[in-house]
């Protein structure tokens, strides 16, 4: 039997790469570029919570945060009590930009079982978390999400490609689903 983790950890590297590439082609970090897609994906985000999400420390998403709002590419806005980072018309310009990376990773998957392979990457993903390896904001882990793929925020049931790996409403099971 083949080492799926070896597979995933080929796949990753290569992402890595390409995202490098396309990142310093724009004058950006790696770093840089994933929080634009993070801010992208959940919308409104403190420092906190993207340095949670991203695996780093609040101080090196500070300094990148900063880069980013020089650049023109990111706005700190007031919203309540929190602070939060947004795209500006330009940031959102030059992540569709940035994203163009992505177009030969998915042509990878034609001919796939897409909702075979997407649901048990989520599956995957639940199990990191469960086990502490991994943060994720999957529907799988979500107090919302139920049997059918039913999701209670919504008031309605997903397809297997509409579910999310990064929402922004997410909100952790205070039990392991069953």
């Amino acid at each position: 039997m083949g080492d799926v983790v070896e597979a995933f950890e080929r796949i990753c590297r290569a992402y890595r790469a390409a995202l490098t590439r396309a990142a310093t082609s724009m004058g950006l970090s790696q770093l840089q570029a994933a929080i634009l897609e993070a801010v992208s994906e959940v919308g409104g985000v403190t420092v906190g919570e993207l340095a949670s999400l991203l695996g780093v420390s609040q101080p090196t998403v500070s300094d990148a945060l900063k880069a980013l709002e020089s650049k023109g590419l990111l706005r700190r806005e007031r919203i309540g009590r929190r602070t939060v980072q947004t795209l500006t018309d330009k940031g959102r310009l030059v992540l569709r930009e940035l994203q163009k990376w992505k177009i030969p990773a998915r042509e990878g998957l034609q001919g796939l079982d897409l909702e075979g392979l997407y649901m048990e990457l989520l599956r995957y993903i639940s199990n990191l978390q469960r086990s502490g390896f991994i943060e994720a904001r999957i529907c799988l882990t979500c107090k919302y999400y139920g049997k059918g793929n039913y999701c209670a925020l919504l008031n309605k049931k997903l397809d297997v490609l509409e579910l999310r790996v990064n929402c922004p409403d997410y909100k952790p099971l205070t039990t392991p689903p069953p």
